[in-house]
């Protein structure tokens, strides 16, 4: 079994999620996507606040949209994204959408989730 057969889409792609989509995944994580289509797309989103996940997706056909209009080669691609742009309701769906995730969440909220603090380990 190659690469390919263990991934969600068979283009050799990765799908990546986006898990806390707040101010700095809105701000900084998005943005790097664009430059990374041929390899990776942004196509997921979860948040314990609903509306700052759609806020995210949005603000991703945003950046994506730019960016197509900037690199106009790259505007297949990016409509391809754009389609693929969901926001999930728990992270059960999200995951059975993308390969791996980018998690924008706080540092301490991380280590807590992982039994790091709170005399966890």
């Amino acid at each position: 079994m190659g690469k390919e057969d263990k991934m969600k889409n068979r283009d050799g792609i990765l799908r990546v999620g986006g898990i806390g989509t707040g101010r700095i995944f809105q701000w900084a994580h998005i943005r790097a996507y664009p430059r990374i289509l041929h390899k990776a797309r942004l196509v997921g989103f979860y948040d314990l606040n609903r509306p700052r996940a759609e806020q995210a997706r949005e603000k991703a056909k945003t950046v994506l949209s730019e960016y197509a209009e900037a690199h106009p080669e790259t505007a297949d691609a990016v409509k391809e994204n754009i389609r693929e742009l969901e926001v999930h309701d728990s992270l059960e769906s999200l995951f059975q959408q993308v390969d791996v995730v980018d998690i924008g969440i706080p540092r301490v909220v991380q280590l807590d989730a992982f039994g790091v603090i709170g005399g966890r380990q």
